[in-house]
């Protein structure tokens, strides 16, 4: 079996496939899949959701696949000067 490139990459503005990929896995494991993929935004959404410094999106790669994935979002706070994530 040919040995397939792995990593962690961090989603940009112009990976809205790898997104989708990771929203449909991250559906399946979490048994959610209409919740994940029945309602997804349009390109232009995730282009700038990606583009975004408040919005954090790791896919782990296995070649061109989508094999796992984190998603987290800053969250500004107004009792102190600091942010959360």
């Amino acid at each position: 079996m040919p040995a397939t490139d792995t990593g962690i990459q961090r989603l940009a503005a112009s990976d809205t496939g790898p997104m989708r990929s990771m929203l449909a896995m991250m559906g399946r494991a979490f048994d959610m899949l209409d919740e994940y993929t029945g309602a997804q935004p349009d390109d232009a959404y995730l282009e700038r959701l990606l583009a975004g410094p408040q919005f954090i999106a790791l896919a782990a790669m296995a070649g061109d696949a989508v094999v796992g994935g984190l998603a987290a979002c800053e969250l500004p706070k107004f009792e102190q000067a600091r942010s959360e994530i």
